[in-house]
């Protein structure tokens, strides 16, 4: 009985990383192409360069996580969002001086694609408020 409990939570884990990354994989050619278009780094399709912006976007995921377990969930998406429009000079290490012309829509479109990616679109789509409140707090503050 203790060796069938344990294999059946083997099979469940397992199910469990295979869904959740598939999920990942469903939404990863668009998470790279938002993450390169928010920093404006040049397109790229080599695979280190892919594999790269992943290891970021993972570190991100885990990031919004945090400030999601640390706030109720409307203050974490501002939060994320403040987080993201004080952004100003690209990663592209080649251009340290290229500053970053994002608008208050690019970081929405940038949001929306990292959080599907991190499977938090549910939670992004029901308490996202609107663009324009984010960004009169974030000019306000």
């Amino acid at each position: 009985m203790k060796n069938l409990n344990l294999i059946i939570k083997s099979i469940f884990l397992s199910l469990i990383f295979v869904f959740c990354s598939s999920y990942q994989t469903q939404y990863e050619a668009d998470v790279v192409k938002a993450h390169q278009k928010f920093y404006s780094l040049d397109y790229s399709t080599d695979s280190a360069d892919i594999s790269s912006i992943v290891i970021l976007v993972k570190t991100e995921c885990k990031d919004i996580n945090e400030i999601f377990d640390e706030n109720e969930s409307y203050k974490a998406i501002y939060l994320h969002y403040k987080s993201l429009r004080i952004i100003e000079k690209s990663r592209d290490e080649t251009s340290e001086n290229r500053l970053l012309n994002n608008t208050p829509k690019d970081i929405q479109d940038y949001m929306e694609a990292l959080y599907k990616y991190c499977n938090l679109q549910e939670l992004f789509d029901d308490n996202w408020t609107s663009l324009d409140q984010y960004e009169e707090q974030y000019q306000n503050s």
